[in-house]
């Protein structure tokens, strides 16, 4: 029994090597062969012997010399699972050609579904800038098997504020898709507002709405369309991620919706009836003494995401307490609403402790006729 054993492991062996041999003529043509006989060598090889051709495909690809001959050698790796050999060649290119070859690769998905399987592998098996390469592969697809992927994974983002793979996914399927992404990215956002990347699902979403030239202007329907979409996304999420997001708004010219959004980043201050209340402060001082003019300024419904443009002149024009000339006061509104009047006087308070701390006397008044 051993013999028969032996006798059958031996020509196992024999039969590999036979094997081997028989497929190094292919892989020596890597070599020598140029265009449409490289590429022809190469599938010869990995028909020959599978396992050897998906180990030597980057040695066919460096000696592609053409654009065209090297994306022909990259969908025969693809075929032939030559998964790990095409990252490694990926790697290795030179940079101008690697978003082109990419590109080239993205395009054949339709008629090719291991791109398909070949980047979901290489998001789960690459990192950072090794991934990163294979963006314009998945901008240039569209098929819905692409898209639907790519959307399932920019609605689960990680759990870290910054993720290269996932940046590299949201900024394909925003070239890929334009505004169409906004649902899409809307979810994302929501979903990447505790401890996720909200600031990237965010840029992205402005991103989204660009014009592909300098030369255009955004549509309009566009932009209205990320505003909802960002003020139902502040609706949907805890405070401080809510505030990011207002910002954003006020920050556009959104100051209406920013507003809007008040009660929302900041529950406690907001009374039963909707109203929020700021407080702010006109500072008058000279020859040793200051007085502190504070009022509160409520808006009900708020309407306004910063009020210190419209406080500022009615609190200078109060009445002077001071027989000296204290020139232009300098005005200060809360950085955040205040629950009530008596967290405003306590505010108003904190703006005269530094005065009083370089000697001067403090007076704290309320002005209860400004507006």
């Amino acid at each position: 029994m051993r013999a028969v054993v032996l006798t059958a492991v031996l020509a196992m062996g024999v039969s590999t090597e036979a094997q081997a041999g028989r497929c190094d003529g292919w892989l020596k043509k890597a070599e020598r062969a140029k265009g449409d006989d490289l590429v022809s060598a190469y599938r010869q090889l990995a028909a020959c012997d599978a396992e050897v051709g998906r180990e030597q495909l980057w040695t066919f690809m460096q000696h592609a010399g053409t654009l065209d001959t090297l994306e022909a050698l990259a969908i025969e790796g693809i075929r032939a699972d030559a998964f790990t050999d095409l990252w490694k060649g990926m790697d290795e290119l030179a940079y101008e050609q690697r978003a082109p070859l990419a590109e080239g690769i993205g395009k054949a998905c339709a008629d090719e579904p291991k791109v398909l399987t070949m980047l979901q592998a290489a998001y789960v098996a690459l990192k950072g800038s090794a991934f990163s390469a294979w963006g314009p592969a998945m901008a240039a697809c569209g098929s819905d098997e692409m898209v639907g992927w790519m959307e399932g994974v920019v609605t689960d983002p990680p759990k870290s504020e910054y993720n290269a793979q996932y940046n590299a996914m949201l900024t394909a399927l925003v070239d890929l898709r334009g505004a169409e992404a906004l649902p899409t990215l809307e979810k994302a956002a929501i979903a990447a507002a505790d401890g996720g990347p909200l600031n990237n699902v965010l840029d992205m979403m402005q991103r989204a709405i660009q014009p592909k030239s300098m030369r255009e202007k955004a549509d309009p329907a566009a932009e209205q369309a990320l505003a909802e979409a960002l003020v139902r996304i502040a609706n949907a999420v805890d405070p401080e991620p809510a505030r990011r997001v207002a910002d954003r708004l006020y920050t556009a010219g959104r100051e209406a919706m920013a507003a809007s959004l008040l009660p929302r980043v900041y529950p406690a201050a907001v009374g039963a009836d909707g109203a929020v209340t700021w407080a702010a402060a006109a500072v008058e001082r000279c020859e040793g003494k200051a007085v502190v003019h504070w009022t509160t300024y409520v808006e009900s419904p708020p309407t306004h995401w910063a009020v210190a443009p419209l406080v500022e002149t009615p609190l200078r024009g109060v009445k002077p307490k001071l027989s000296c000339d204290a020139g232009t006061w300098p005005v200060r509104t809360s950085d955040e609403p205040l629950a009530d009047a008596k967290a405003a006087k306590d505010w108003a308070a904190s703006l005269g402790a530094p005065i009083e701390a370089e000697g001067d006397k403090v007076k704290v008044v309320e002005e209860k006729k400004v507006f």
